[in-house]
């Protein structure tokens, strides 16, 4: 069966949606080490202005692979009652809040008020944060009939991957070394490999049938990719422990984002890969347009960087004026 070709089976998320978990994910990461680190208003406001461009450009391949972007604007403008019980309603709401509340911390040490509501907005920086690397397993798990995606794995894969890319972010964003936190992203990375590969002999031994399939699929087809996903966070691991440079921890950066992009491109492909039908199998490959909305999404998102170190200093001199 898994060397037959089901052309016909319909593959509900694609490349787009790979990308909108993983930069999801990192934002997340990366707001909530932020708040974790910070617990007091700090006037270093880049990596909050990073986890934001992070998640406007998830949101922005969201909407290109959902193709709904009307109903997602119909669902806000006219209520939630027209989404009929959509899992996707429950976390678009999410990101703009995770962006608010990070676009409110900036200003934080330059505002009374602001300053005095700094741990409500940390709370809430963390609960959200926590919550965007989750969803995207969430979001898989409620697509029914992909075996591999029906359990409670894909949300502790892509929570994990996601938070501990962010925390990596965030570390070679800070000026100022920190040895607790470097011992405690060791730990972080060397869990990332340990799960994976308990995944692995989960999927081999443990599993069902379909899930094996999907197993037998990545085997067959894409083990390269398995082996990229498992093999940055290995690397980045060593990197960690051999060197205390800047250039390790960007190599450790570097490696660990490849791995965690490439876990879910297998949980993708493995995925729905799989007909439930028992009709065989369909190999995932991306399209163009893919390609163009990805490129263009982290254009766009490059540029609201930049427009944003160039506004916020603006502002802030202008609040300090007053």
């Amino acid at each position: 069966m898994i060397n037959i070709i089901n052309v016909s089976n319909q593959m509900p998320f694609g490349l787009l949606f790979v990308n909108y978990s993983l930069l999801a994910g990192i934002a997340g990461g990366l707001g909530v080490t932020w708040a974790i680190s910070n617990k007091k208003p700090s006037k270093n406001y880049i990596p909050q202005i990073v986890a934001v461009v992070l998640a406007l450009c998830a949101t922005l391949n969201v909407l290109a692979e959902v193709q709904q972007q009307g109903r997602l604007i119909y669902g806000f403008t006219s209520g939630w009652e027209n989404w009929n019980g959509s899992i996707i309603k429950y976390g678009v709401p999410a990101i703009p809040a995770f962006m608010g509340l990070l676009l409110l911390s900036v200003f934080a040490p330059y505002n009374a008020l602001l300053e005095k509501l700094f741990n409500p907005l940390r709370a809430g920086i963390i609960a959200l944060g926590l919550f965007l690397p989750a969803y995207s397993g969430i979001w898989m798990m409620n697509e029914h009939g992909v075996a591999l995606w029906n359990s409670p794995l894909s949300v502790v894969l892509t929570s994990l991957t996601g938070l501990t890319v962010g925390s990596l972010l965030f570390n070679a964003l800070s000026k100022e070394p920190n040895s607790t936190r470097t011992d405690i992203l060791r730990t972080a990375v060397f869990v990332n490999v340990t799960f994976l590969l308990l995944v692995n002999w989960w999927a081999v031994k443990f599993s069902g049938s379909e899930v094996r399939l999907s197993k037998a699929l990545l085997d067959t087809h894409f083990a390269n990719l398995e082996w990229l996903a498992v093999g940055g966070f290995t690397l980045a691991l060593v990197f960690m422990l051999t060197g205390r440079s800047r250039a390790s921890t960007l190599l450790a950066l570097i490696l660990s984002g490849i791995s965690a992009y490439f876990v879910r491109y297998c949980l993708l492909v493995g995925g729905e890969g799989i007909s439930p039908h028992g009709a065989g199998i369909s190999l995932f490959s991306p399209e163009g347009h893919e390609f163009f909305y990805t490129a263009a999404s982290l254009l766009l998102a490059g540029g609201v960087f930049c427009a944003l170190l160039l506004a916020v200093p603006a502002l802030v001199k202008k609040i300090e004026d007053k």
